[in-house]
């Protein structure tokens, strides 16, 4: 019998290609460029689908990165968590999409440094009408939208939560208030937002760092948390908020993504003790996790394979067999599904079947 572990995806090679001698290069996303009538200009998109993408036809949440043009820290930074998430099944597979800056305090603050309006407003429509409709055509993204701002993205994240809750359904931000010209308007827009009502459920998780390069947060982050206490008694029943301190002495702070993702997605990956003893039970409590996240989740590569040996070893090949087969008919190009399949087929005596399954 074949032994076969669980391979996982080494995303940052994914498009490995024979070169010369020079060296092949390593890329990790897709540069592409769209025109935006309404911000007058064309836009640079950093793109990042999943490992298997083109070999099967599942669809995707999206998560919009902002300063997607830093690519060696935050498009990077963002994949290597990803990654590491996705692979052990802890959160969905994501497609991404690293929005380039152009004017980053123009575009992102609802109040510009200066006291003049920002230009917010106008990127939440060039994101509603133009940057979502384009990535929905092109590329097989659900309904899922969760937002990461860093920087300026920060107070951007929490005005479009307030104006437009409907555009996010999660976002993982930098302390909004680090910009202290929009905090009033933050935290009024916030209040019109609460005695709206709004039905949309959204997570947010709000990193807080006390120090970026030679500036001192102690006074922003002590602001954010006053205002959230306030804001506590108002807060809709569908908008979780958490918020996380950190020591941060580095100029340019880690977007410390794992500890949000893991938090937004708790239970993605079924608990110890879940009574999963099957396929139907996969599946409804994949069914139930969709129903809580708000679109269809198809079970992960990762979780079938455990539960397909959980099950050999326990002496139901059979069961393990039915997930194999289910595994593989979403994702034919399943490493892990393929192995185990054929090695059930070799104990099984079908060695013409577990032969071709091998090659």
């Amino acid at each position: 019998m074949f032994v076969a572990g669980l391979w996982t995806a080494a995303g940052l090679g994914q498009a490995i290609q024979e070169g010369s001698q020079e060296g092949s290069p390593l890329s990790i996303g897709t540069l592409r460029r769209m025109h935006s009538e309404i911000l007058k200009e064309d836009r640079p998109l950093s793109i990042r689908v999943p490992l298997d993408y083109e070999r099967n036809r599942l669809s995707y949440p999206v998560i919009y990165l902002l300063y997607g043009d830093q690519t060696e820290g935050y498009f990077a930074e963002s994949i290597s968590a990803l990654e590491r998430l996705e692979g052990g099944a802890e959160i969905p597979e994501f497609i991404v999409v690293g929005i380039h800056n152009t004017d980053r305090y123009g575009d992102l603050l609802p109040v510009h440094f200066t006291g003049r309006p920002g230009g917010a407003d106008t990127f939440m429509d060039f994101l509603e009408k133009e940057l979502f409709p384009n990535i929905e055509s092109k590329y097989r993204a659900n309904s899922f939208r969760l937002l990461i701002g860093p920087q300026a993205g920060g107070p951007f994240g929490l005005y479009a939560l307030a104006c437009r809750p409907y555009l996010f359904q999660a976002m993982i931000l930098e302390n909004p208030f680090s910009a202290p010209a929009s905090r009033d308007v933050l935290q009024a827009k916030l209040r019109e937002y609460a005695a709206g009502r709004p039905e949309a459920k959204t997570s947010v998780f709000i990193n807080l760092f006390d120090r970026t390069g030679f500036q001192d947060h102690a006074e922003a982050n002590k602001a954010l948390n006053d205002a959230l206490d306030a804001f506590e008694p108002l807060r809709p029943a569908g908008l979780e908020i958490w918020r996380r301190h950190l020591e941060e002495p580095t100029f340019v702070p880690s977007l410390e993504l794992k500890q949000p993702l893991r938090t937004i997605f708790t239970g993605f990956y079924p608990p110890e003790g879940s009574a999963i003893t099957s396929l139907a039970d996969i599946l409804a409590y994949y069914r139930e996790m969709g129903r809580r996240l708000g679109f269809e989740v198809d079970p992960p590569a990762f979780l079938l394979a455990v539960k397909s040996d959980d099950l050999s070893r326990a002496g139901q090949p059979a069961a393990a067999r039915e997930i194999l087969e289910y595994a593989l008919g979403r994702r034919p190009y399943d490493t892990n599904a393929a192995f185990r399949m054929g090695n059930l087929m070799f104990d099984a005596g079908e060695l013409d079947q577990a032969e071709e399954i091998f090659r």
